[in-house]
């Protein structure tokens, strides 16, 4: 079939299965979304996209939190032209999880999600509570079973509502049949064991009601009844043996107005387990791989059992909160696992080696110390000095002509080696647990000639936890000791003698040293007891979660200097405590939430200022002061939910308005957010209303500030709003629509210039200036052939000082249940330049 009449007939038939749209939320070119929707207790995968396609993205950064907790980073994996990451169910936990993204694009920027203040003021996700079909456990004849007839049995449990639930409404129906009257029900579980049972698919429904009259249900489920051999075949199978996978090839064409470009990535992901042994493996390829950038492929191979996990490939080791916490690690991980001791082991390559791009600029001249040259060899040397003086290197030397050229990119990364152990002794998941650890990072200054400033980095670490009753106590502490080199190739031999002379040991002791953590002139270390704690972090904390009540307290005293290359995210020089409350009532319909941070900077005092007498002339400490207070009301199946929070940051130090480093601040920020699904003319809908309005204001003198440096105060008022629809008719047709609209209010500075005749100086003044877009989404979807193709169309339209429009379609044809290929094609209209165009084809094939 002609491949542009399918697109055309597609646009005209519309398209789209209703997916995780809705609670996506879009703002620049970051698009996010979840699938399925958060649930208390169950894991869910967090989607993003590119919400332009013109845009790709190299690398995504998934940052995440409960409510006034640390946050994790972890990097997202590219799978089926998505960047997925999944959550696990310890992070699903009403009422929400709050995150951000980091994109690197294409050109090596960065894009964020939200775009202002993403730590800050992170984005989130409404995670829903546990509904009443949660309480209803089933023991026997789970979801997807294969059972011979003889076997076929149903055990329900639902004891965590025994004394709410009303007995006479109990129902259980098997293939359309109520056989609750076979059934034992009983005060806090039912039992239901046939006579006898047909070979074939089980369609199972449970459902019954509150004395309240509160619905329960329906609980759905199929069991397969076989014959007896196939259900031992199954079984050993499954126990002895298992294999699925798929894989993906893809081609992607782009034409903007600065050229071409063809892209291909290929996936292939493979997990299963053989007796004891389980694997996981992927293998992701792209022709985006370059050897001036880091690694865009992907390889990883992970082997797991009982007691032992090895990786092999890129692994993302998290061992300690302060040491290694989700760098990602190019090499082999080892786990081993009792609950008497455990090892945790990794090494490999944080970067790797990367060429080194220069400058069109190239200047050839003979060689100064060629006897041919002897006559004009002062001119020469004159004139390389020159020219090394500006930064240009030699980077070659043949045929008696020396060849300059300057670096662009800082010459390149260098091999970035890691090594990371930890022993700890304990159960990891109750009771006691402490360990001790160390990082060692180190760039190989043979691995790239024109690099420049290689690091190295050691962390010695411990840790302890006590846990009990599941985890719902637990007290935990971190400690942590750093020393950092900025430039190991920096060297200075008297230095270098000075040491050697005093240290205990002598050479001995010098050389053992240095392969560990290089001594040269980059070296960062105390050099009396008074400056240890530069060089510390410190973590201690307690949680309790006792009667609908979840409780957090903190301690953290991160040092100026102290740094580990195996977290990815660290805050360096703070202090503070940091406070959580989480309050579940109402059967768990109503939470109520609370955190406060009072954090400040300054560790070592190197901010304030003295005068010549040592007398404190100002503190230089800012103080940081954030309080955040809310509620989320879930009233259960067809009724809206709604979620309302308030937070009030501050932050204020002593240093005055003219100077730079200055802070004196308050913002408030209000969130309102709001959900409703329910059943209407033969279809099932969603309505999503998000609104947020943050308001800055600066109590710094600005006319002090812009007369200083050229700035205006740091007002701001920003608000947002998010209006989503979506709907479902059938199994065949979807359609989602969204509005957002963003508007910033802000100071802007003028700069005036001088005016001779009115006798005037340039000088800059304040101006209330103010941004807005507006982003309008629209998507259509039909099923055809028995659902065997999908279609879709779709529409955006960012309106705003820049205006663009994006017309889309896609269609995805199933050759087999497991076997389809998927097409997308973009046409993009961007204001003042020509268009874009972008065409994805791929094919994928699950086993």
């Amino acid at each position: 079939m002609n491949f542009v009449k399918l697109i055309r007939t597609s646009v005209l038939l519309s398209s789209l299965l209703l997916s995780s749209f809705l609670f996506a939320q879009n703002t620049g070119v970051i698009s996010v979304s979840t699938d399925p929707q958060p649930r208390e207790g169950k894991d869910f995968t967090v989607v993003v996209n590119s919400s332009n396609p013109a845009v790709t993205f190299g690398k995504v950064v998934f940052g995440y939190r409960l409510p006034n907790d640390e946050f994790v980073e972890k990097e997202m994996q590219f799978d089926k032209g998505s960047w997925k990451y999944i959550v696990t169910s310890d992070y699903s936990i009403p009422p929400r999880l709050e995150y951000y993204v980091i994109a690197t694009l294409s050109d090596a920027s960065e894009a964020t999600y939200p775009t202002d203040n993403y730590r800050q003021n992170p984005a989130y996700f409404s995670v829903s509570p546990k509904g009443l079909t949660d309480a209803i456990a089933v023991l026997m004849g789970e979801e997807g079973t294969k059972v011979a007839p003889e076997d076929f049995m149903i055990m329900l449990s639902y004891y965590t509502i025994s004394d709410q639930i009303d007995l006479g409404t109990v129902k259980l129906v098997i293939n359309g049949k109520d056989v609750t009257t076979e059934a034992s029900v009983t005060a806090d579980a039912l039992n239901y064991l046939p006579a006898s049972t047909p070979k074939g698919k089980q369609s199972i429904s449970f459902e019954a009601k509150l004395k309240d009259g509160t619905v329960v249900g329906p609980l759905n489920w199929n069991v397969s009844v076989v014959s007896k051999d196939e259900a031992l075949a199954e079984e050993e199978a499954e126990k002895n043996y298992s294999f699925a996978g798929n894989v993906w090839d893809e081609y992607r064409y782009e034409k903007f107005a600065s050229g071409t470009k063809s892209i291909n990535r290929a996936n292939v992901t493979m997990n299963g387990n053989v007796h004891w042994l389980t694997y996981n493996a992927n293998v992701y390829k792209t022709s985006e791989e370059s050897k001036f950038n880091q690694a865009s492929d992907r390889y990883t191979l992970k082997l797991g059992s009982e007691y032992l996990d090895l990786t092999f490939g890129d692994a993302y080791p998290s061992y300690s909160r302060l040491m290694m916490n989700g760098s990602r690690v190019r090499g082999v991980e080892g786990n081993l696992k009792t609950n008497y001791i455990n090892i945790d082991a990794a090494y490999g390559y944080l970067k790797r080696a990367t060429e080194a791009t220069f400058s069109n600029t190239v200047y050839m001249i003979k060689d100064p110390n060629d006897p041919i040259n002897a006559s004009i060899s002062d001119s020469l040397t004159k004139l390389i000095q020159e020219i090394e003086g500006e930064e240009y290197i030699k980077i070659s030397s043949a045929g008696g002509v020396l060849t300059y050229k300057k670096v662009s990119n800082g010459g390149g990364a260098f091999d970035r080696e890691l090594l990371s152990v930890k022993v700890s002794f304990g159960s990891k998941k109750e009771g006691f647990n402490t360990g001790f650890g160390f990082l060692r990072s180190a760039d190989d200054v043979e691995s790239n000639k024109y690099g420049s400033n290689p690091t190295a980095n050691l962390v010695l670490a411990t840790d302890m936890q006590l846990r009990y009753d599941n985890g719902r106590f637990e007290l935990y502490g971190d400690a942590a000791f750093s020393l950092n080199n900025s430039d190991v190739s920096s060297t200075n031999e008297e230095i270098t003698k000075e040491i050697k002379k005093n240290i205990p040991g002598g050479d001995g002791t010098y050389n053992f040293i240095d392969n560990i953590i290089p001594i040269s002139g980059g070296l960062s270390a105390p050099t009396s007891a008074e400056q240890i704690p530069k060089y510390m972090a410190f973590l201690a904390g307690l949680k309790l979660n006792y009667w609908n009540n979840y409780f957090k307290l903190e301690y953290l005293r991160n040092g100026s200097t102290y740094k580990s290359e195996g977290l990815p995210f660290f805050q360096n020089d703070i202090q503070g405590v940091k406070l959580t409350d989480r309050l579940r009532l109402w059967q768990n319909r109503v939470f109520l939430t609370f955190g406060y941070d009072l954090l400040t900077d300054n560790t070592s005092g190197d901010k304030d200022k003295k005068d010549s007498n040592g007398k404190l002339v100002y503190d230089g400490t800012t103080t940081r002061n954030n309080i955040r207070s809310g509620f989320a009301i879930f009233p259960g199946v067809g009724l809206p939910s709604f979620s309302f929070d308030f937070i009030r940051g501050t932050a204020k130090n002593e240093i005055p308005t003219n100077l730079i480093a200055s802070s004196d601040y308050g913002a408030n920020t209000f969130q309102l957010g709001s959900n409703y699904g329910f059943t209407a003319f033969s279809g099932y809908h969603t309505v999503g209303l998000s609104v947020a309005v943050t308001n800055k204001v600066d109590n710094r003198d600005e006319a002090i500030y812009l007369k200083q440096y050229g700035f205006s105060s740091a007002d701001q008022t920003v608000r947002s709003i998010v209006l989503s629809y979506g709907t479902t008719i059938g199994k065949d047709l979807s359609a989602n629509f969204s509005y957002n609209n963003s508007n910033s209010s802000y100071k802007e500075v003028v700069f005036l210039l001088a005016d001779s005749l009115r006798g005037t100086s340039g000088y800059a003044k304040g101006k209330d200036a103010e941004t807005s877009y507006n982003i309008l989404e629209a998507s259509l979807g039909k099923s055809f052939f028995d659902s065997k193709m999908k279609a879709q169309v779709r529409a955006n339209a960012t309106i705003g000082e820049l205006n663009q429009y994006i017309f889309g379609t896609n269609a995805q044809y199933y050759f087999m249940s497991n076997l389809f290929s998927t097409a997308d094609f973009n046409y993009i209209l961007n204001e003042g330049e020509d268009a874009d165009l972008l065409f994805t084809l791929r094919l994928q094939y699950v086993f």
